[in-house]
């Protein structure tokens, strides 16, 4: 049967009619967030103790910490960026399903290679992983989507290591670029295969670190709240504090509600540490950095600002001429994807990366007829599974 549009409708209505209300529950909520932004604008020390003293309540807690830079401090892009190399890459995967004829799982990363102004092509590669038998398996269980995924993660990084090491001959600076979060934001957190996957992937941005390659994970259009909730510390008493456990008084904003009034077009932000019991695992060197940079196009940044959120390694957030680099580097690739910002380099990277669904069916017959011809006798499709491809089309691999 479809969708009951009626019983939708009138939830709409009624979710339509409470709108004006929450819209200004959350220009009031902005109102008191900005004003404790600049009030606390320079206290840098005074809100790290802060950060120190709630995480010691909380082992859970999730914000921004300052660092040099003031909370409501600006910077515009270099006017002129150096030539560098741009490397790119996006993953896609298959997940292994119990409902499919044989159980297995692919890993594709797609990589770009580009070196801005001058008349080189883009150089694409594609690295694929095929996963049965014992890939399905983890010290926790059946391998998960979630893991897969913790897996494609570290393939990404692992591929635009070894093709930056392919680069350390060369006079240019190597740009690094992932969609996503450097911070292995991902569960589960506390089993064998993610601590082997994480010392893994730390291991990877120290061979970046060492050829000083300026390496970033872009989170477009980010609904981040990370500044806000180091600005909900300044609202607790010092019993809220203490107990670990408050109310959030914002609970409606993202960061971008602070900085989209703040960013001129194509300026970033000031850099922050971020604290969070994942992020506490990237030490000295490999600790986590952010700013938000917003890639609205001039002519229309006031009615439209467009933050993305960068997250860059402390050894790249120390290094001024790294940071320039990569800001400018990010607004020139946005630029080229005119009035839809995004890197046009990452884009790029997820279209050579991306499985259809008719791939994973040529790669599962493909499966099938290996092991059949090795004396293997498999099974079909679950019935579920049959029922839903019969029931209508599916163009996704999941």
């Amino acid at each position: 049967m479809p969708v009951n549009y009626q019983e939708i409708r009138q939830q709409i209505i009624q979710r339509g009619r409470e709108a004006p209300q929450q819209q200004a529950r959350i220009r009031q909520q902005v109102d008191q967030a900005r004003q404790l932004l600049h009030d606390h604008d320079g206290q840098m020390e005074a809100l790290r103790q802060l950060v120190a003293e709630a995480q010691r309540e909380n082992d859970a807690l999730r914000c921004a910490v300052p660092l040099a830079e003031n909370l409501t401090q600006t910077f515009a892009p270099p006017q002129q960026s150096p030539e560098c190399i741009l490397l790119a890459a996006d993953g896609s995967q298959v997940t292994p399903s119990r409902h499919d004829a044989v159980e297995f799982g692919v890993i594709n990363i797609g990589v770009i290679r580009l070196q801005p102004g001058t008349n080189q092509p883009p150089v694409e590669k594609v690295f694929s992983r095929f996963l049965c038998f014992d890939d399905l398996n983890t010290p926790e269980g059946p391998l998960t989507e979630e893991m897969v995924t913790l897996r494609r993660d570290l393939d990404e990084r692992k591929v635009l290591a070894e093709l930056a090491e392919e680069e350390k001959h060369s006079a240019l600076p190597v740009i690094a670029l992932t969609d996503g979060p450097l911070e292995l934001y991902r569960d589960p957190k506390g089993g064998p295969a993610y601590q082997n996957a994480l010392g893994a992937y730390q291991e990877v941005l120290r061979r970046l670190r060492e050829m000083k390659t300026a390496t970033a994970g872009y989170v477009d259009r980010s609904r981040s709240d990370l500044v806000v909730r180091l600005l909900e510390l300044l609202t607790l008493t010092k019993e809220e504090l203490r107990r670990g456990v408050y109310k959030r008084k914002f609970d409606r904003l993202v960061d971008a509600h602070l900085y989209s009034s703040l960013l001129q077009p194509y300026n970033r932000s000031a850099v922050f540490a971020i604290q969070s019991p994942s992020a506490q695992r990237f030490e000295e060197d490999l600790a986590l950095r952010f700013f938000y940079l917003n890639l609205a196009v001039p002519t229309m940044a006031r009615a439209h600002p467009y933050l993305a959120r960068v997250e860059i390694p402390k050894w790249v957030a120390d290094e001024p001429f790294l940071i320039d680099l990569l800001h400018g580097a990010l607004v020139a690739q946005c630029r080229l994807m005119g009035n839809q910002p995004y890197p046009y380099v990452l884009h790029r990277a997820h279209e050579v990366a991306v499985i259809k669904l008719d791939e994973k069916k040529v790669i599962s017959e493909m499966f099938l007829t290996e092991l059949r011809n090795n004396g293997v006798d498999v099974g079909g499709m679950s019935y579920k599974q049959l029922a839903k491809d019969h029931s209508g089309n599916r163009t996704r691999c999941k």
